[in-house]
């Protein structure tokens, strides 16, 4: 997604009842429009389909996905959808706005960022992944360019997942169908080998490989695997060695080392079973490990509970760690 301040050529003034502000985003499927309620003046965020594909079924039902997927997932850092329609026959998507930046800007603003920052900024994601499967959705493309930061009511920085794109309705065959048309869906450099070899073979383990990509480029500032176009890139994930995180900060622990090449593994069996799991391994470098431990292994009506007799709680949490 391309960010930017100007309405595009469309030159879209609104989208049913919300007023246009500005374009924030513009990628292959959709654009992504600031937008303001006319009556009640809220804040949303809505993602247009491009006209073009809307004529285009496999387009058009990948675009519905994601608005399912999305309202199927109940977790404060999965954004929220909060409705759909038509603009001239053209679908569209009405989200919470978050235009902070990206996780990979996030990284770079704090770089070198602690083992204790590192954890505490990447195990909210891995909880919004881990949420997204109990809800029976795969997400299938995690990477720094789909989360980007909100800020809390102490501000704090939020990482919220945005985009699901490509994720699988589990139990959805339509769904696998659509996927199955794209090529190399999503970015290649947080693709798990299996899935580069095969869309059909992505499954939970990927999401997990795409977090120690994740993991990696948060501790050394940079990815795993490099290539001159997509082919050599693809090639490196598929054949070359990984250097341990600790090769570029020496600072951090073997233990750590470990987890994220376990994340990484090539072999999908030998990388933790869930992103659950490496979320409940990585809590052990976080600023408060119980809590973390706690709050993963919450199912999603199991936190919707928490969440509401905490809330009276919430001046009182522990501040987290982001560097």
């Amino acid at each position: 997604m391309v960010w930017g301040s100007r309405v595009h050529g469309e030159n879209m003034a609104q989208i049913g009842a919300y007023e246009v502000l500005r374009l924030l985003g513009r990628g292959e499927m959709a654009s992504v429009y600031e937008c303001r309620h006319a009556k009640l003046g809220r804040s949303a965020a809505i993602k247009v389909l491009h006209p073009h594909l809307a004529r285009d079924r496999a387009a058009a039902a990948r675009f519905l996905r994601e608005g399912q997927a999305l309202a199927r997932v109940e977790h404060p850092n999965v954004v929220e959808v909060f409705d759909v329609g038509e603009h001239h026959r053209v679908p569209y998507l009405v989200m919470s706005l978050v235009d902070g930046d990206d996780l990979e800007e996030h990284f770079r603003q704090y770089h070198p960022m602690s083992v204790a920052g590192i954890a505490d900024c990447v195990l909210p994601v891995i909880g919004a992944v881990a949420a997204a499967y109990d809800a029976g959705v795969l997400y299938r493309d995690v990477k720094p360019s789909n989360i980007r930061m909100a800020w809390d009511h102490r501000g704090a920085p939020v990482p919220k997942v945005l985009d699901f794109g490509i994720s699988k309705l589990t139990g959805d065959e339509r769904g696998q169908k659509v996927a199955d048309v794209q090529d190399l869906l999503g970015t290649a450099s947080y693709m798990a080998p299996e899935q580069l070899r095969s869309a059909k073979e992505a499954g939970a383990r990927g999401d997990v490989y795409a977090l120690g990509v994740i993991l990696y480029q948060a501790a050394t500032g940079t990815r795993p695997f490099h290539g001159d176009n997509a082919y050599g890139l693809m090639h490196a994930i598929l054949t070359a060695r990984v250097s341990p995180p600790s090769d570029f900060r020496p600072d951090l622990p073997p233990s750590f080392d470990e987890l994220v090449l376990r994340a990484m593994q090539r072999d999908s069996s030998e990388r933790f079973d869930s992103a659950r799991t490496l979320g409940c391994a990585l809590a052990q470098f976080s600023s408060d490990p119980a809590a973390w431990r706690a709050e993963l292994m919450l199912r999603s009506g199991e936190r919707l509970a928490v969440a509401r007799s905490a809330r009276s709680q919430s001046s009182q949490a522990p501040k987290r760690s982001w560097r």
